[in-house]
C-alpha cells in the first residue's frame, strides 16, 4: 500500500514528506493507522545525528496513538478497530529480561530494533525500490505503520488520541520516575527542575501519589500555569532568585525535610535555557540507553555535589528513572474491571501468565509459583496490586488483590484474609473499602481473593446466590459444580502458598475476616482449621443458613437439581450443638473486626 510520511533522509537535514510503499503486517504484526504523533526531544537528537543508533533514511517518530487496520497471523491481543498506542520499549512478558521482573527493558526484538528492522530482519518501508528503516520500531511519522504485536497497547476508544499519543513515552518517563524509581511516599516534599513534557507529567506522577509540597523551578515564567493546571503547588524562577538558588528551595521546603529531588534535562544545547540553572546542579547527559553520554545511569545530581546536598536533606537518586511498565501502566484501571470474556482476556494461555507453560503453575527458572500483575498503585507508602494466576483448585484464572505496607521493606508481616460477600469480586474492598490505611499504619499485609471461580466454562446460576460470584468459601461435591468450585481448598492451601512464595507474609501471624458469605466463610473455615489464623471475626455474617427460610429453599433446590454444592455447607464436623468460641469473642454482642500485630 501507498502511505505518506515524513522521511529522514540524512542526518541536519529537514525531513520530507513523499508518498512511500508500506508492506502488510506479518506472522505477529499489526498494521496501525496513526492519527497522532507527539514530537519528542528524541526524534530531533536523531535528526541532528547525535544518536549512536541513528539510521538513514528513516521515518522518524515514536509517541504516536492510532486505530489498527489490519492484523498479521497469530496476533491475539488486538484485533481491528482497536485503538492502540506504539511502544518503543515492547513487553513480551517471556524474554529473560521480562521474567526476571527487575527491569522493564525488554529484549525480545532489541537486536533488530536498534538496527531500523522488524524482528524478522527486513523493514515494511521502502522509498522507489529502497528501503526506509524504522525509528524505534514505530515510525510514527506515517499515516499507516507497522508495528510488532509486543510493541502496541490498547487504549479505551473514548481517549482522544492527540493526547493519548503522548502515553507512549513523555507520560510513562514521567509518572514511571515517580512511581517506580523515585518511590516518592504520600506527602513527600518535590523539587522538579524544567517543565517541559517530562516535568509536567513528573508532577503529573507526584500529584498521582499524593505528593505534599510540589516545587516547579524553570526560567520561563509562562510555565507556571501550564504547571499549577498538572498539580504543582509552588513555582521558583531561578532568575527571580536573590541569591544561591539551593540554599533558597532549602529554605522553602523547611529544611529539605522529606525532599525528592529530580532534575530532567535532555541535553544542554537543547535544553530551553541552557545554562539558566545554577553549575551547583551539574550536567545532565542524554537519559535514553546508548544514546551518548552514561545514559539512563546518570543521577539526577552529581556524585561531586553529594555531600553538601545531602547535608542539606536532599536524597539523590542513582538508578534510572525511566522505570515505567508500559503496556501495564497504559490500562491498569481498565484491567482492573475487564470482564472474563473480554475479548483480551480471551487472548490465549500463553497470555495468562509470564510465558507459556505457565499452566504448569511453576516458574521453570525460580521454583515458584507463577502469577501476573495486573495494576499496581502507589497507597499510603505501600503498595496495592492486582493479580491473576492460573488456580489448580478451581482449574481456572483466579483474581486477588494484595496491599503491601511500607514496613515490608524490613521483614516479613502479619497478613489478614477479607473473605467478600455475595455477588462481589476482589475489586470491592479493594477499591471501597479504605483500608490501606490502617493497614500502612499497623503494618499489615491485607489479601482479599475473589468469591468464586469465573469464566466460560464455570457452571453458573440465573440466581444471585448461587453460582459464579457466590462460592460460599466450600469445596462442592457434585456436578456440575465439583469442577471448579473449590474454593475451600483454594483459601486455606493454594492461595497461602502463592503468598508465602511471593510477598514478604510472616504466614505464622494471620487473621481472617470477612462480611456477609465471606462473613459466614471466615467463621466455618477458622472452626474447620483450628489454629490456622490467630483472629478471626466477621461483620454482618450469614448466620445458621441451615435454619433460616433461605436457606431451607436453597437446601430444597440442592436436593431436587442433583446437589449443587453437595452438602457443602453443612455444619462442619468440629461444631457441636452448643459452638465453642474463641475466648477473644462475645457471644452476646456481634463479632468485630479486630487486628493484632502481634
Amino acid at each position: 500500500m501507498k502511505t505518506r510520511a515524513a522521511v529522514a533522509f540524512a542526518a541536519k537535514q529537514p525531513l520530507e514528506i513523499v508518498e512511500v510503499d508500506l508492506e502488510g503486517p506479518r506472522a505477529g504484526e499489526v498494521l496501525v493507522e496513526i492519527k497522532a504523533t507527539g514530537v519528542c526531544h528524541t526524534d530531533a537528537y536523531t535528526l541532528d545525528g547525535f544518536d549512536s543508533e541513528g539510521i538513514f533514511p528513516s521515518i522518524l517518530g515514536h509517541e504516536g496513538a492510532g486505530v489498527v487496520v489490519e492484523v498479521g497471523p497469530g496476533v491475539t491481543s488486538v484485533q481491528p478497530g482497536d485503538h492502540v498506542i506504539p511502544l518503543y520499549t515492547p513487553e513480551c512478558r517471556q524474554c529473560k529480561s521480562c521474567l526476571s521482573r527487575k527491569t522493564n527493558l525488554c529484549t525480545a526484538i532489541r537486536g533488530t530494533q536498534g538496527k531500523g528492522l522488524m524482528p524478522d530482519g527486513s523493514s515494511r518501508f521502502s522509498y522507489k525500490g529502497q528501503p526506509i528503516f524504522h525509528y524505534m520500531g514505530c515510525s510514527t511519522f506515517s499515516n499507516y505503520t507497522v508495528l510488532p504485536e509486543i510493541a502496541v497497547a490498547r487504549i479505551r476508544k473514548d481517549a482522544p488520541f492527540e493526547t493519548a499519543c503522548y502515553v507512549g513515552c513523555g507520560v510513562t518517563t514521567g509518572v514511571g520516575a515517580v512511581v517506580n524509581t523515585a518511590d516518592v511516599e504520600a506527602g513527600a516534599n518535590c523539587i522538579v527542575f524544567g517543565l517541559g513534557g517530562i516535568g509536567l507529567n513528573v508532577i503529573q506522577g507526584l500529584k498521582m501519589v499524593g505528593a505534599g509540597m510540589i516545587v516547579g523551578v524553570d526560567i520561563n515564567p509562562d510555565r507556571e500555569e501550564w504547571g499549577r493546571r498538572f498539580g504543582m503547588t509552588h513555582f521558583v524562577n531561578p532568575k527571580a532568585v536573590e541569591g544561591d538558588l539551593v540554599a533558597h528551595l532549602v529554605a522553602l521546603t523547611d529544611g529539605g525535610r522529606r525532599l525528592h529531588l529530580r532534575r530532567h534535562r535532555q541535553h544542554d544545547r537543547h535544553a530551553p535555557g541552557a545554562g539558566g540553572l545554577p553549575p551547583r546542579l551539574g550536567r545532565e547527559h542524554h537519559h535514553r540507553r546508548g544514546r551518548g553520554g552514561q545514559g539512563n545511569r546518570h543521577a539526577a545530581v552529581p556524585a561531586g555535589d553529594r555531600p553538601g546536598l545531602e547535608g542539606d536533606g536532599l536524597w539523590r537518586r542513582a538508578r534510572p528513572h525511566r522505570h515505567a511498565e508500559d503496556r501495564r501502566l497504559v490500562h491498569g484501571r481498565e484491567d482492573r474491571d475487564r470482564p472474563d470474556d473480554h475479548p483480551q482476556a480471551a487472548a490465549g494461555a500463553h497470555k495468562r501468565g509470564l510465558r507459556p507453560d505457565a499452566c504448569r503453575r511453576e516458574h521453570p527458572q525460580r521454583d515458584r509459583l507463577l502469577m501476573e500483575l495486573l495494576t499496581q498503585t502507589k497507597s499510603f507508602g505501600g503498595l496495592q496490586g492486582v493479580y491473576r494466576h492460573e488456580s489448580r483448585e478451581t482449574g481456572t484464572p483466579m483474581v486477588f488483590s494484595v496491599f503491601v505496607p511500607p514496613q515490608a521493606r524490613e521483614g516479613p508481616r502479619p497478613v489478614v484474609w477479607y473473605l467478600s460477600g455475595l455477588t462481589c469480586t476482589h475489586a470491592n474492598v479493594t477499591e471501597k473499602g479504605q483500608f490501606q490505611r490502617a493497614c500502612a499504619e499497623l503494618g499489615l499485609i491485607f489479601v482479599a481473593p475473589d468469591t468464586s471461580p469465573r469464566g466460560e466454562g464455570v457452571a453458573d446460576d440465573p440466581a444471585y446466590d448461587f453460582g459464579q460470584g457466590a462460592g460460599f468459601y466450600v469445596d462442592a461435591t457434585q456436578a456440575p459444580w465439583a469442577q471448579h468450585f473449590r474454593m475451600e481448598s483454594y483459601i486455606v492451601s493454594e492461595l497461602p502458598e502463592l503468598i508465602a512464595a511471593q510477598f514478604p507474609a510472616d504466614m505464622d501471624r494471620q487473621g481472617i475476616t470477612g462480611h456477609s458469605m465471606g462473613g459466614h466463610g471466615a467463621l466455618t473455615l477458622a472452626l474447620k482449621n483450628p489454629g490456622r489464623w490467630k483472629s478471626v471475626s466477621a461483620f454482618a455474617p450469614i448466620s445458621s443458613p441451615m435454619r433460616c427460610p433461605w436457606g431451607e429453599r436453597r437446601c430444597a433446590a440442592t436436593s431436587a437439581r442433583a446437589g449443587r454444592l453437595g452438602g457443602a455447607m453443612t455444619r462442619p464436623r468440629c461444631w457441636t450443638t452448643a459452638p465453642r468460641f474463641p475466648s477473644c469473642w462475645s457471644t452476646r454482642a456481634r463479632p468485630t473486626i479486630s487486628w493484632r500485630t502481634s
